[in-house]
């Protein structure tokens, strides 16, 4: 049992909506890989697609090819504390136009099991929150960053339910990135095995 949790296939299913911005997306992702060479290290290879629905303007689709390195700090209170860092290709259509932006994304995190006698086991829920860092690989700069709390739902060994509210900061390249919007997501997750 310990060899096939070293391998892990993930989906991801979501909606988001973004006021601020005036647009609704819906993600999806085909199946990613997981691999884990420690207990503490992850590599992650995978695609999400999103479809927005912008309010004012064509609607767009994105695909988001990604590679990434997760660590965790191992520690006795049966917190997930992390690090995510990863590359994204993420290529735009809109209005019969493609635009893309290779970036890196570095997302710093902790998740809490709301009960400790039954930390992460089905039927419980948890606490999560991050702050995140885009940042472009063709202008140089930081984009934008995302401050990130919430709350999680394990349904069982295979799914988890989250609802995430994310505050985004943005600004153009050598400006102050100031608040700019509200983001509110919920998530449907698969992992198998």
């Amino acid at each position: 049992a310990a060899d096939r949790e070293k391998v892990i296939f993930f989906a991801y299913l979501g909606a988001v909506s973004s006021p601020d911005k005036k647009v609704t997306s819906l993600y999806y992702s085909p199946p990613g890989l997981i691999i884990k060479p420690k207990p503490w290290a992850e590599i992650w290879v995978g695609m999400f697609g999103i479809y927005n629905s912008n309010e004012g303007q064509d609607n767009s689709w994105e695909l988001r090819p990604l590679t990434g390195l997760k660590f965790y700090a191992p520690n006795n209170a049966h917190m997930n504390i992390y690090n995510f860092t990863r590359f994204e290709y993420r290529s735009v259509h809109q209005s019969h136009e493609t635009t893309s932006t290779p970036r890196l994304r570095n997302r710093t995190g902790l998740e809490v099991p709301f009960t400790q006698a039954k930390a992460w086991a089905p039927q419980t829920w948890y606490g999560l929150g991050d702050v995140e860092y885009f940042y472009r690989l063709d202008d140089k700069y930081l984009e934008r960053y995302r401050i990130r709390e919430g709350v999680g739902y394990i349904l069982n060994k295979t799914w988890r339910a989250e609802f995430i509210y994310h505050a985004e900061f943005t600004g153009a390249n050598g400006a102050q990135k100031a608040y700019t919007n509200n983001i509110w997501r919920l998530s449907l997750k698969l992992s198998l095995p």
